[in-house]
């Protein structure tokens, strides 16, 4: 059972003498969202906290939504860009805006539950050579209210010195919204990949750099829409995003030519894994035209499971129409739903109701029903 214990914070110390954490949001036409997320900061038990806000030319009611929280709590700043510089250009620009010790980042559609910081300052106080946390992320399907918690194998708690879980953090990659970094990472790390990828980039650099502290623990609700930027990126553009963490990790020097090797091999094996969950969506909901993009990056892949090669042979132009694979896909249909189902416990959930569900409890534990048993 994963130790969840948490202790709380020592009342005697006074605020102030608490490293600050900032919580550096990026935001483009979210308000309603967008106010939710500001408030799981400002509501932390952890009070030291700064907010800053870059709205990346929204041009709706979103300034008028920052100028009420930050006239209401003075932890808020928040900056308007002149123009949409894209969303890798609006991290940027939010991350070099902390001046804190310690931040974390958080997507406008995303929350913290109430303990994260207090959690992650603490277990990082009692591991002084770490210089991030990583906690697992309840990752919420919004439309259908199942979830999930991730990453769930290959970690255990403790601290993992710099450079010797380089690839499994690709390998099982934690979500950076249940993460807290000190600034040196930010400061080393660099600037982000100019790709889709730059998630994948900032934490495997980091891990390559330095020591971490790990806590299986859920501190943070990530919108885990069906369809977000990584199951929308064309294969082509998905293909690019990995070779280009590859060369940037590369050209930082932190990890030798076997440790490039071992993230190449599993940059490959990621690929796979998510054009091969594209093929089968896009199987199952009859989006033909996704189909045989994916089928076609996947053709020429070796070691393409027997049940992919199977389904893209079901998909194909003379089969998608048969009987045969009409029943195939509504039978992959109903083993979908019920392996999301089951994995949420049974039940499906508001974001709300997430929140009450896994918050940390008075005794100091959190609440994880789908490890209970």
């Amino acid at each position: 059972m994963p130790d969840t214990a948490i202790r709380k914070a020592d009342s005697r110390n006074p605020i102030r003498d608490r490293p600050a954490v900032t919580a550096a949001i990026p935001t483009f036409r979210r308000p309603a969202l967008l106010k939710r997320a500001v408030k799981s900061v400002l509501n932390q038990t952890y009070e030291n906290v700064r907010v800053v806000v870059s709205d990346n030319a929204s041009g709706d009611e979103t300034p008028e939504v920052l100028a009420k929280l930050a006239e209401s709590d003075s932890r808020v700043t928040y900056h308007i860009q002149d123009k949409n510089r894209g969303p890798i250009a609006n991290f940027e620009f939010v991350k070099n805006q902390v001046h804190t010790p310690y931040f974390s980042f958080l997507s406008d559609d995303d929350l913290l539950l109430p303990h994260f910081y207090d959690h992650a300052i603490e277990r990082l106080s009692e591991a002084p050579s770490a210089k991030f946390f990583c906690g697992q992320v309840v990752m919420l399907d919004p439309d259908r209210g199942t979830y999930a918690i991730r990453p769930r194998k290959v970690w255990s708690n403790g601290v993992y010195q710099a450079g010797s879980a380089t690839v499994k953090m690709l390998e099982k990659m934690f979500i950076w919204t249940g993460s807290v970094f000190s600034k040196d990472v930010r400061d080393r790390v660099g600037p982000f990949a100019e790709s889709g990828g730059a998630d994948i980039d900032f934490l495997v650099k980091a891990a390559a750099t330095f020591a971490f502290v790990v806590s299986l623990t859920p501190v943070a609700v990530f919108s885990a829409y069906e369809r977000r930027q990584v199951h929308t990126i064309p294969p082509k553009g998905l293909a690019f995003c990995y070779r280009d963490a590859l060369r940037s990790i590369r050209e930082q020097g932190v990890v030798g030519q076997e440790g490039l090797t071992k993230l190449r091999d599993e940059l490959r094996e990621k690929f796979k894994v998510i054009i091969g969950q594209r093929l089968n969506r896009h199987f199952i909901e009859g989006d033909w035209e996704r189909f045989d993009e994916a089928a076609r990056a996947l053709r020429g892949l070796r070691g393409l499971p027997a049940s992919k090669r199977i389904r893209m042979a079901l998909g194909n132009s003379r089969s998608r129409n048969t009987w045969l694979t009409r029943f195939v896909r509504a039978t992959m249909a109903r083993i979908k739903e019920w392996k999301l189902l089951r994995e949420s416990g049974g039940d499906t959930c508001t974001m709300d109701e997430l929140v009450a569900k896994f918050s940390l409890s008075a005794r100091g534990h959190a609440e994880d029903p789908s490890s209970t048993g």
